[in-house]
């Protein structure tokens, strides 16, 4: 997502990029009629079981970030935080590739402690996003840029 703002001259443009927050309380899986979304508890991963996914569409509209996304396969999308390559002890691709490192990952309270000083903030909703935000964001601030999305 960007932002612009100002007026010429003294234009700014920011970018936040965001995909699934991987929440504590996700309204994705607690919508979900067929019990196709479950949150890992061995690492609080979020993933969509493709087999039992029926394509309704309800957990996109319960997630107030509308990251689960109908796909081509009929069945809803989201990031898994490239499970596969995390089982192998690997990090995310978005993590790896991000040109300017804006991007971490690891366990939410060493992220937290490590980011101390650098006005950096855990993102707050009812859903407990894991998710910390860094730069000269506000939670208002964000948060207005997922309703306009809807």
């Amino acid at each position: 997502m960007e932002v612009w703002r100002g007026e010429f001259p003294d234009i700014v443009n920011r970018s936040l990029s965001f995909s699934c927050a991987h929440c504590e309380k996700p309204a994705c899986v607690e919508a979900c009629p067929e019990e196709a979304l479950s949150k890992r508890s061995e690492d609080g991963i979020v993933v969509v079981d493709t087999a039992k996914c029926v394509g309704c569409r309800t957990c996109g509209g319960a997630c107030p970030f509308q990251v689960p996304r109908y796909g081509e396969s009929g069945t809803m999308q989201k990031c898994d935080m490239c499970l596969n390559r995390v089982q192998k002890g690997r990090a995310p691709v978005c993590i790896e590739t991000c040109p300017g490192e804006a991007l971490k990952f690891g366990v939410l309270e060493d992220l937290i402690v490590g980011s101390a000083g650098n006005s950096a903030f855990r993102l707050s909703a009812p859903t407990v996003p894991s998710v910390l935000i860094a730069g000269d964001w506000t939670n208002d601030s964000v948060m207005k840029l997922f309703k306009k999305r809807t």
